[in-house]
């Protein structure tokens, strides 16, 4: 499956766990270059993320200061949780870059029900390698790249 559109002023960009890992991507003539690429993460693409996150804390601060206040380490607690991850083979870690920016990323992983629910058998393994689809907003509008 694959869809493109518009969501909050980001772009979306669509695409099943199958063809990230095949290699297939996606790109918008009006993005310039090839535009926007959606790609499995890698441990070298860590940096960037934590960058992209970093901005983010800072917008979320901005709004927000006592409750979104940001630690003074907080780039070097969260570096180490996306090397997990990224390295995790049951993680589906994913970025999108235009040109040499990092646009967004996203990570997604099947938890087990909540101990009130009983949904029967190990509801849920498996279905993020099943292929299904998967959507990637980049950062919208707001934020400095």
């Amino acid at each position: 499956m694959a869809a493109a559109g518009i969501r909050g002023g980001g772009t979306v960009v669509g695409m099943s766990v199958e063809d990230v890992r095949a290699g297939r991507t996606t790109g918008s003539a009006d993005a310039g270059d090839a535009g926007p690429v959606l790609t499995e993460a890698t441990l070298d693409d860590v940096a960037d993320i934590a960058a992209l996150a970093a901005v983010r804390r800072e917008a979320y601060e901005a709004a927000q200061p006592q409750f979104w206040r940001r630690a003074s380490d907080a780039v070097d607690k969260h570096v180490p949780w996306l090397r997990t991850q990224v390295e995790d083979p049951d993680v589906v870690a994913l970025v999108v870059r235009s040109a040499e920016s990092l646009d967004g990323f996203v990570f997604a992983s099947v938890v087990g029900a909540p101990p009130v629910y009983d949904p029967g058998g190990d509801w849920g393994r498996g279905r993020l390698r099943g292929g299904g689809p998967v959507v990637v907003a980049d950062r919208g509008p707001g934020l400095a790249r």
